[in-house]
């Protein structure tokens, strides 16, 4: 035998790897670096910012002007992709719920059916779809069409001059 110590093999003949060595489940660690992502994109906005701002005090009036045209344009622009994309998640919520989802849109504010960030709000797209689905047992009766009149009685003169006026 040498002096070299060997690890004593799993059952299978299989040597223990790195994911069963740790103490943690990988859950675990997965919501570790959900946080360090977070924190990281939130420190590299605030160098965007700071690094916007230096930007902007070395501009002329001129280019001002343009970089303040062009913030309102991309604005524009994502409030109506986002206004599309949140009436586009609405169809899909509304399908077997409601009869008519476009209807339904025409009268909607799309801009409450989007969070702060631009994006769909998910929340408040099924909550609408919620208050305007009508449970089958509680949607109104349906009127037959056309007016039913009654029929005229022998000592209703009104109707009776009235009908005979209509017919000839």
């Amino acid at each position: 035998m040498t002096d070299q110590q060997q690890t004593p093999a799993e059952p299978g003949g299989q040597q223990p790897g790195p994911q069963q060595q740790q103490n943690q489940p990988a859950t675990d660690q997965a919501d570790e670096l959900r946080t360090s992502l977070a924190e990281e994109r939130k420190a590299h906005r605030a160098l965007q910012q700071k690094y916007a701002e230096l930007e902007r005090e070395h501009m002329s009036e001129s280019e001002k002007a343009v970089a303040q045209a062009r913030a309102e344009g991309e604005l524009a622009g994502r409030a109506g992709a986002a206004a599309r994309l949140a009436a586009a998640e609405f169809r899909v919520a509304a399908v077997g719920k409601l009869a008519d989802p476009d209807g339904a849109l025409e009268v909607l504010d799309l801009g409450r059916l989007t969070g702060p960030d631009g994006e769909p709000d998910r929340k408040a797209i099924a909550d609408a779809v919620e208050r305007l689905a009508v449970a089958p047992s509680q949607q109104p009766a349906r009127v037959p069409p056309g007016p039913r009149q009654p029929e005229p009685q022998a000592d209703d003169f009104i109707r009776s001059a009235a009908a005979a006026a209509r017919h000839g």
